[in-house]
């Protein structure tokens, strides 16, 4: 092969085309690449090749030309612990964190936590930011010209990390800690200890004296007498990868609990690490106390009481327990005695008195018995009804140096023979098939001591589906227990109906017939009667806009007289088709999405087939947001039942948005409307019932324009010239990352809504504008509260206004369908387009409504009389 000379190659060069460097996966914000909580570490990122985009965000006031996207779930979230996003970049980086707090907006909405802007290369920038709660979604963008490092590290513990360790203050005490959630990930000494603490804490102690030293977790209950399995190191060192193992420890203390001694050094700080150990049986993860102090110490001793020191006569005995804190390498004693109260001695429980003597605590053989001692006290029977009684047990007398806790005192007391508790409802849902004939839903009570009466009766029949005497036989009765007795069963009847119904429901409520006693288990109890009937064909339509504040969607749907069910969601993303049927208990489900992208599941239950009332329900599985909405109605009317309020009816709000509704004979409602902004949106739902019978439309369309979500709810007046009220919702997320393309909007105003005739030929659209006479009114949007412009209609409808040259107020009149347009120039500024529908009717004087925009304030145009 011939080599090429330098006037070829350079030739060569000239002619070949230039490859542009690909950009990186996550360039965009819907690319972000997944860090994985609770630690993730990622090398050798870039963003040297990313895009300038306009949904970049703002940091620190700079607007970002180019970013790379990354995204994590918070898997816990404390708002008081402390996270870390940490970057090491090579050529400087700008990076925010943000909280995807609507998921509804256009590609999420965003509200920044915390932001970084040091732009000198080869450094680290920490961020520390706060969770509010598990199952939160964040964003992180990062912009660079180079290379850089990125490191995620959540925290489920306030001393999760090295660097957030705790301070133990003084030379003796206590600290209440657990390591659940905690983790070690990227959190580890370089050299380990020869004990590891998994899922560890930290902490820091510095003695103000020198000598041999104590630090344990002996004393570490998950609840009863199940210990915590921890583990704990102490180190010496200043930064985490510095880190030399002066002890570390297992199970050297009580039970599978940890003890270490070290010789101290006055002024030197140590290094703590606490989480739990390996051994088989005990849980790893919870509270734990961890007790630091010198080594010789007496220690400090109190009465532990289980249970709170309650007894009743029928238990025999009762067992307490002293428990000597900071137990040191040396032996002590202490007195424990009974002393009368209410309960007397010998009669109602027998006295008590001895000196404990606790041994060193020096080696692992005497580490149960130096610690804590258990002793039995006797209670007894005596068949009278006395009420509660109680006596004293106290610590006296102690050691040279030892000194008593606050649990000095234990108060010990003894309820009588009588019951004090009743029964509850075991479970709190129950299935029965209709053809079963009936249930047995059961009852229980730990306690069995004393008779007690239970009363069970129906819980809400008013909200139940399933109806006494047709669906179920049920009349209530009390059920007494006697004296060791713990169970028993309610039955009820169920009406095999033979109509295919769908799944119905009742509750039964139970309550103790003295209101002394404490109920045992549930109070409330569900029982589904499940239809075996086929499943239920309910024919028609319904519609309803679901919306809790964190996920939206409007859904759409209809079932054929064969029972196929059709419809449709619209919802973030757009607008999801849904095919099948309902099962034999009444209900649907499905998963509603894009494809390969996040899903929602919907989930339709028919509450009543004769009322042709459903609940609807939309549950975003990663956030846990759940929207729903109960006894939504279907549409009532048809061909043979045609809709009495067919034609169009026109509705605003002060300063949210403006809509026309058209409904057609069989109660189809097509929606359209505009945002205060002009952002035009379109609904298609049906005209269903309110509570008190009157015609109503619900609908929302959750994206309109990718810039939030409208929906409104109004019934429609059934007379010409007379209005109705409703609310009008509008959310517009405030993106951090659209902080000045789109400023945030959250509102719920009052809707009115009227009928609208479009005017005939020659006839004003208004009848108050016969004579052609009418009034405009400016308001905010820079005006205030502006004069009164005249207008004056034309029988053609063409408007004539009466204004300053500084506002060059303009309106024009679409009069088919209600809406006018034009344009002002407020004070100072330059021309906005105004956008208002007409309301017909006396209708607070006002009888046209419009709004235009001017820079963050939405300014309002009324429309009257002359």
């Amino acid at each position: 092969m011939k080599s090429l000379n330098p006037t070829s190659l350079a030739l060569l060069l000239m002619l070949s085309p230039l490859v542009a460097t690909a950009a990186p996966a996550n360039d965009k914000f819907e690319k972000a690449t997944i860090l994985t909580a609770p630690y993730t570490k990622l090398v050798n990122q870039t963003g040297a090749a990313s895009t300038a985009d306009a949904l970049d965000p703002y940091l620190q006031g700079v607007k970002l030309t180019k970013s790379v996207w990354y995204r994590f779930q918070a898997p816990f979230g404390d708002p008081t612990i402390n996270n870390h996003l940490i970057i090491a970049d090579r050529s400087g980086v700008r990076v925010g964190i943000f909280q995807q707090t609507d998921p509804d907006g256009a590609g999420g909405a965003l509200t920044l936590i915390t932001e970084n802007g040091n732009t000198t290369v080869n450094d680290t920038e920490t961020l520390s930011f706060n969770i509010n709660g598990p199952g939160s979604t964040f964003y992180v963008c990062v912009s660079t010209a180079g290379n850089f490092d990125i490191t995620l590290q959540l925290a489920g513990q306030p001393n999760d990390a090295y660097a957030d360790a705790s301070i133990l203050s003084g030379d003796i005490g206590t600290s209440f800690g657990s390591n659940e959630n905690a983790t070690n990930s990227g959190d580890m000494p370089s050299v380990l200890p020869t004990n590891v603490p998994k899922f560890g804490v930290w902490y820091k102690w510095t003695p103000s004296f020198s000598g041999l030293a104590a630090v344990d977790t002996c004393f570490s209950k998950l609840g009863g007498d199940i210990d915590h399995d921890t583990a704990l190191a102490v180190f010496v060192g200043s930064s985490l990868a510095g880190l030399v193992e002066v002890a570390s420890d297992e199970d050297s203390g009580v039970g599978y609990t940890s003890r270490v001694t070290f010789n101290a050094v006055a002024g030197t700080t140590y290094t703590i690490w606490v989480g739990n150990g390996s051994s088989g049986g005990y849980p790893g993860t919870g509270p734990f106390l961890l007790s630091y102090y010198p080594a010789n110490t007496p220690g400090q001793v109190e009465i532990f009481a289980p249970n709170f020191g309650n007894a009743h006569e029928n238990q025999g005995t009762t067992k307490l327990t002293v428990r000597r804190m900071y137990a040191g390498n040396v032996p002590a004693n202490i007195k424990v005695s009974t002393a009368s109260g209410s309960a007397t001695d010998g009669v109602d429980y027998q006295s008590y008195s001895q000196t404990i003597s606790f041994p060193a605590a020096n080696t692992i053989a005497t580490f149960d018995t130096a610690w804590q001692f258990t002793f039995p006290l006797e209670i007894y029977r005596d068949n009278l009804n006395e009420g509660t009684e109680a006596f004293n047990v106290n610590l006296t007398l102690p050691s040279v140096d030892l000194t008593l806790g606050m649990g000095s005192v234990a108060y010990v007391s003894i309820t009588d023979t009588p019951a004090t508790t009743a029964a509850g409802f075991a479970l709190q849902t129950v299935s029965v098939r209709e053809r079963d004939g009936f249930v047995t839903v059961p009852l229980t009570r730990s306690q069995s001591s004393g008779y007690a009466t239970t009363i069970v009766f129906l819980g809400q029949p008013q909200l139940d589906s399933a109806t006494n005497g047709v669906d179920y036989t049920y009349l209530p009765f009390p059920i007494t227990f006697s004296p060791g007795q713990t169970t028993a069963n309610v039955s009820v009847n169920i009406t095999n109906d033979g109509f295919a119904e769908g799944r119905e429901t009742f509750t039964l409520q139970a309550t103790a017939s003295d209101s002394a006693l404490n109920l045992e288990g549930g109070t409330i109890c569900t029982i589904f009667i499940d239809d075996d009937d086929g499943a239920p064909v309910v024919p028609g339509q319904f519609n309803e806009y679901l919306d809790d504040g964190g996920i939206a969607g409007f859904v759409d749907v209809t079932i054929s007289t064969s029972g196929r069910l059709t419809g449709k969601v619209a919802m973030a993303g757009g607008s999801y088709s849904l095919t099948g049927a309902l099962d034999i208990n009444g209900q649907y489900t499905a998963a509603i999405g894009p494809v390969g992208g996040p899903k929602r599941t919907l989930t339709i239950n028919l509450v009543s087939a004769t009322a042709k009332t459903f609940d609807i329900a939309l549950t975003d599985n990663v956030l846990g947001s759940r929207a729903e909405a109960r006894n939504v109605k279907m549409n009532i009317y048809s061909a043979s039942n045609p809709c009495p309020l067919a034609g169009t009816y026109t509705a605003s709000s002060t300063n949210s948005l403006i809509a026309s509704f058209s409904v057609n004979t069989l109660g189809v409602v097509t929606t359209t409307g505009k945002v205060f902004d002009g952002t035009p949106f379109t609904i298609s739902s049906t005209l269903t019932e309110n509570f008190n019978g009157l015609p109503l439309i619900r609908a929302g369309a959750s994206l309109y324009s990718g810039k939030g979500r409208a929906a409104l709810s109004t019934s429609l007046p059934t007379a010409i010239n007379t209005a109705t009220s409703g609310v009008a919702y509008l959310v517009r997320p405030g993106r951090a990352n659209q902080t000045v393309e789109l400023a945030p909007i959250d509102t719920q105003s009052s809707l009115t809504t009227a009928r609208y005739t479009p005017p005939t030929p020659g006839q004003r659209a208004l009848n108050v504008w016969s004579t052609g006479a009418g009034q405009c009114f400016l308001s905010n949007g820079g005006f205030g509260m502006a004069p009164a412009k005249t207008i004056a209609i034309s029988p053609a409808n063409i408007v004539s206004v009466t204004s300053t040259n500084s506002e060059m107020l303009k309106i024009t009149l679409t009069t088919a369908t209600g809406f006018f347009t034009g344009s002002v120039i407020p004070p100072g500024g330059t021309a906005k387009t105004i956008n208002g529908i007409l309301l017909q009717g006396p209708i607070m004087s006002v009888y046209g409504n419009g709004h235009f925009v001017n820079g963050a304030g939405i300014g309002n145009v009324f429309l009257t009389g002359p």
